[in-house]
């Protein structure tokens, strides 16, 4: 089975039905997909931040896939987290300020085998990383500044 992100832009209204546990929401929630990012969270997560998903510290300074719990939404490897739209913007404009090429430039191979980034395997370099990386992070960064320019929330779940 794989660990899998997908973010989801979401409304006021249904960010509020998913905080407050609404099953009717939750149910239509899970039933629509999201944007993929694939098995790459991970080390995208550990190239902007310097850190994996529970701890360290690195360049970009906010939780890029938030840190917040939505109990109401699990799809099988535990609680959905979310941003609320301001923290959606702050997100966007780091994302904004990052191009290609930075990104590039941050992934190293050897420091995410280390931190036991997931999916990193023994044998890839650091071009085989960011050939893996680079297409999700640029999904992931259209997807961000489209929700920060809508004033939209984002549910990141893993399924």
């Amino acid at each position: 089975m794989s660990m899998i992100l997908e973010l989801h832009a979401v409304t006021d209204d249904e960010i509020s039905g998913l905080l407050d546990g609404d099953a009717e929401t939750s149910e239509a929630f899970l039933s629509n997909d999201g944007t993929s990012i694939d098995k790459a969270w991970d080390g995208i997560h550990f190239a902007l931040t310097g850190k994996g998903m529970t701890g360290g510290s690195g360049t970009m300074s906010y939780e890029p896939f938030g840190n917040r719990y939505l109990d109401a939404v699990d799809a099988g490897y535990g609680p959905a987290t979310y941003l609320a739209p301001e923290e959606t913007a702050i997100v966007a404009r780091h994302l904004k300020g990052i191009s290609a090429d930075d990104f590039a430039a941050l992934v190293n191979a050897d420091a995410m085998r280390a931190a036991e980034v997931y999916p990193i395997q023994p044998t890839e370099t650091d071009a085989d990383v960011r050939a893996f990386l680079a297409p999700a992070f640029e999904e992931m960064r259209a997807f961000y500044l489209d929700a920060a320019s809508r004033g939209l929330s984002v549910v990141t779940v893993m399924k």
